[in-house]
């Protein structure tokens, strides 16, 4: 499961939990049911179109570019530095983007 779908499945559980829809509030991460409502699904799709369109990425475990070039200059050696001096990190998007 990529880290997209395991967050837009917590939100969809946590948005289930609080909902009223379906009687009462549970706040039990959807053990009462098989599975999420549509309308709790919804939502969450909702919320996370709103902070992938406000620029919410996520942080990845990744290595800067460079670090798989052999490097051969002073140039590079010197720009992979500044990069990691200057707090850069690999992001992907929060929303996985359908080819």
């Amino acid at each position: 499961m990529t880290k997209q779908a395991e967050i837009q499945r917590e939100v969809v559980e946590y948005i289930c939990g609080i909902c009223m829809l379906c009687g009462e509030a549970t706040n039990s991460r959807c053990e009462h049911k098989v599975m999420p409502c549509i309308y709790a699904r919804l939502k969450a799709d909702e919320i996370l179109s709103c902070l992938h369109s406000q620029g919410v990425v996520l942080k990845v475990e990744r290595e800067l570019p460079f670090d798989d070039i052999h490097k051969t200059c002073m140039a590079e050696v010197n720009a992979l530095n500044i990069l990691k001096a200057a707090g850069y990190v690999a992001t992907e998007s929060l929303i996985k983007e359908e080819k």
